[in-house]
């Protein structure tokens, strides 16, 4: 049995090529060579700034059958968008943004978009407010989206106090949050990060099998959790030393995520590798290198167990 049989392996445009979305077509031209290798299902760009580009991308995919995801987490950043304000005003323009950026998504030819909450209050007290806050955005969000009826929201867990120090947060807190919605009629699906999970001091085999009925994507993301370290937090650093998680650590994640049967759902579940192109290394290389860790990974599993 092959990986690509029971899982969507994908690539993060936004981690090989980082600086694509500031030149028109960089994007694109990335998105044609993954689809163009052959091996992968998925893929993940941050925003396409221009119509044309968007509409180019879309044409592509969708001839493909691509799974594609479209996050929003940047545009989110450089604007200060924060979907669990307590300030009312600036959640509503956080909304308010992120419903545009849907348009963007549908346009590109996405299926999935995926957000973040947004950083937490300064008084860790009120994170809980927060919460509840993030939860209504997300319901507002949802709620619009089902209109456009074209994709799937997924909101990301970040740390919380080790290096993003947003206000989702856990898994069992995202959890909550995707039942809260789907209480009230609405859907909101997890993307869960290995680093977060890490940093929040959660194992993630545990996390996902809490989260599995919401986890659309898993993304496998190394990290350094020695605060006296310098590399300490999310740095999408390559798999091994300095962070904990290596080939081996990997390969007993996919053996734990098969055995609780998360690869064997009717919708192949998104795997993606996230390591960050420091080196400005050439796409190309970087594109084998993902398949080949994954493959590696993959034989290391014993999967008659």
């Amino acid at each position: 049995m092959k990986l690509t049989d029971i899982s969507s392996p994908g690539i993060m445009i936004s981690q090989i090529s980082p600086h694509s979305r500031e030149m028109e077509g960089a994007t694109l031209s990335v998105v044609e060579q993954v689809i163009d290798h052959g091996w992968f299902n998925s893929i993940q760009t941050v925003d396409v700034k221009t119509s044309s580009e968007r509409k180019q991308i879309a044409e592509y995919v969708q001839k493909k059958n691509m799974n594609y995801t479209y996050c929003l987490a940047r545009i989110q950043n450089e604007k200060k968008l924060n979907l669990s304000s307590l300030d009312e005003k600036q959640r509503q323009h956080s909304v308010d943004q992120i419903k545009m950026g849907l348009h963007d998504a549908i346009e590109a030819g996405a299926n999935k978009v995926q957000l973040v909450s947004g950083a937490k209050p300064p008084d860790n007290n009120q994170r809980a407010n927060a919460l509840k806050a993030l939860s209504q955005s997300l319901f507002e969000i949802s709620k619009f989206n089902s209109k456009l009826g074209k994709l799937s929201l997924m909101i990301e867990p970040l740390d919380i106090e080790a290096h993003k120090k947003h206000s989702l947060g856990t898994s069992d807190e995202a959890a909550l949050i995707c039942e809260e919605i789907k209480s009230r009629g609405e859907e909101v699906y997890l993307c869960l990060d290995t680093a977060h999970m890490l940093l929040n001091g959660e194992d993630p085999t545990v996390s996902l099998r809490k989260c599995m009925p919401y986890v659309l994507e898993f993304h496998f993301s190394n990290c350094v959790t020695d605060r006296n370290h310098q590399h300490f937090g999310d740095y999408h650093l390559p798999f091994g030393s300095p962070g904990i998680l290596d080939l081996k650590k990997v390969s007993e994640l996919l053996q734990d995520c098969r055995k609780m049967g998360f690869l064997r759902q009717q919708d192949k579940p998104v795997l993606m590798y996230e390591v960050m192109n420091y080196s400005g290394e050439g796409t190309a290389k970087l594109i084998n290198d993902t398949k080949s860790f994954f493959e590696q990974a993959w034989e290391m599993i014993d999967t008659k167990s």
